[in-house]
């Protein structure tokens, strides 16, 4: 092969390098796919689940020039690889010991094409060509990651009043600030801590209110500095087990998510043992990625529910 052929065949493969994607992995053998070329151009949608990649083997690997080859499926195939991952593993199957790798392809009809090459001569030995099985489903790599959400309920009930900490040359500045303040619907009382200089406590609270609540309402009355604010808080309440907790919460949740995979649940839950003088227990819940939107509308739905059984 002459050097200038060389060159323009590694000029043409960097025209069409390509990276597969999976879109999503949906019911049946196989996904819709997409290549994308340098740049983030979209250079194929396979919408219709056509596999685009082949998987290659051959019974001698080690003689094969992988260049000749890969000409060799251009040239009878008519069409233009994309993409080619030569296999690594030193498997102990005769399968594995005498696969070459998979060739992706620009169209799904290059890819058909080239199975009907199954058989052929190359090397010395007949080629091995099938629908890569990877692109059929079996490879899970491109699984969307999971859509994580972190949520909190009290366990140390409010005693209706907080606590605001700020520079102690603040604090005359910020009781006139919060002079006749309502937060939640209520008008709050605002006195200095009788515990420290640099503190006012606020009373009259909504107990069902959470401390980012507050907090917001009181920086929105002050160009001062709040450094830092907390709800007083009672004994910590008993909760049932976290194996309760996380039971009634996939019962609220599991119903609003949509069934994609009869097999896979859409969603887990995992609640977390809290420690002695943690206020609120904490539950992480993994979500199915392509559930985006639907996830976020069951979070909406549980907002603020009182849960059976919590």
């Amino acid at each position: 092969m002459l050097v200038s052929d060389v060159l323009e065949y590694e000029k043409k493969r960097l025209r069409t390098e390509c990276m597969e994607k999976c879109l999503y992995h949906g019911s049946g053998s196989a996904s819709p796919m997409a290549l994308f070329g340098s740049g983030a151009e979209i250079k194929h949608l396979e919408l219709e689940k056509h596999s685009l990649s082949v998987d290659v083997y051959h019974s001698n690997i080690n003689a094969i020039d992988d260049k000749e080859l890969l000409m060799f499926f251009e040239k009878n195939t008519s069409g233009s690889i994309c993409a080619v991952y030569k296999f690594q593993g030193m498997g102990k199957d005769p399968p594995d010991r005498e696969k070459w790798g998979k060739i992706t392809f620009l169209s799904p009809d290059a890819a058909k094409r080239a199975v009907e090459l199954d058989g052929d001569e190359f090397c010395g030995s007949n080629l091995k060509i099938l629908p890569s099985q990877s692109a059929m489903g079996g490879d899970k790599t491109f699984l969307f990651p999971e859509v994580k959400a972190r949520i909190f309920w009290p366990r140390r009930l409010s005693r209706g009043f907080g606590i605001v900490i700020c520079d102690k040359n603040d604090v005359n500045f910020m009781l006139r600030d919060f002079y006749n303040l309502a937060i939640g619907g209520r008008y709050v009382r605002c006195a200095p801590s009788n515990k420290s200089m640099d503190g006012i406590m606020i009373s009259g609270l909504d107990r069902e209110l959470q401390e980012t609540e507050i907090l917001d309402v009181l920086r929105n009355a002050t160009s001062r500095r709040i450094l830092d604010f907390f709800v007083v808080r009672g004994e910590a309440v008993g909760n049932p087990p976290c194996s309760a907790c996380e039971e009634a919460l996939f019962k609220v949740i599991s119903p609003l998510m949509p069934k994609v995979d009869p097999h896979i649940s859409s969603c887990r839950v995992q609640v977390f043992p809290p420690e002695p003088k943690d206020s609120y227990m904490r539950a992480l819940i993994n979500f199915d990625g392509r559930l985006h939107l639907e996830a976020a509308k069951a979070l909406e739905e549980i907002e603020g529910k009182v849960l059976s059984g919590t």
